[in-house]
């Protein structure tokens, strides 16, 4: 058995999508894989929230989310996990294109691993190997992504200020938006102000236009 294999025997794996077809798809390939003490799938938000309140604390969880959720980014959802269960490790499994979000992601303190949902069980091995020895993993085709752009602008904007030009390009209001992320209007509005004032535009629908010319969502 592979060091790194015994070094993860007693984690546990959790697999959350909201699409439960991929979440058990998913989960029974990493099941396959015979190198975690169990595996979880999950679809559901409130049912995988449920099951972190009573996440053994003394094991290593390995999460793998889905960034795009269905009315928000998993940005949320990362900073929960990790907040319920500090040892966990986390790996995006998403189709992820845009290479500004791509860098974001790939720079954020609290994500460990970026794949694709096309991945199969070599590259997840890897990813988890690299994960395991307290390294961080990017999939090659994200790789060839971000060298393919390496002139685009960089993305400006913090985690929370991404979610909400994400949640602008889809049309939604400050008021549905406030409610998603379970935050006040004024403070949507806010962080609308200042991703405005970054970019510098003098509306969100020239923001929505100047991010997609800099694949910035």
């Amino acid at each position: 058995m592979p060091d790194f294999f015994k070094k993860i025997k007693n984690s546990i794996a959790v697999v959350f999508d909201n699409h439960q077809l991929f979440a058990d798809s998913f989960g029974k390939m990493i099941e396959n894989l015979r190198i975690f003490r169990d595996v979880h799938s999950f679809s559901n938000e409130t049912d995988l929230i449920h099951y972190l309140i009573n996440f053994p604390s003394d094991t290593t969880g390995y999460f793998f989310l889905d960034y795009y959720l269905e009315e928000k980014t998993a940005l949320t959802l990362i900073a929960d996990v990790k907040r319920m269960c500090r040892s966990s490790r986390i790996i995006i499994v998403s189709v992820v294109t845009s290479p500004a979000l791509i860098r974001s992601l790939a720079a954020h303190p609290k994500v460990d691993g970026i794949i694709s949902k096309y991945s199969g069980s070599p590259e997840v091995i890897d990813c988890i190997r690299e994960v395991a020895g307290g390294g961080k993993y990017l999939a090659g085709y994200l790789q060839g992504i971000l060298a393919q752009n390496a002139g685009l602008e960089q993305m400006p904007f913090t985690d929370r200020e991404l979610e909400i030009l994400q949640m602008a390009s889809q049309g939604l209001t400050v008021d549905i938006t406030a409610e998603r992320l379970n935050i006040s209007r004024h403070t949507v509005a806010a962080h609308r102000r200042k991703i405005l004032a970054k970019a510098n535009c003098n509306s969100v629908a020239e923001l929505v236009v100047l991010a997609r010319k800099w694949k910035w969502i």
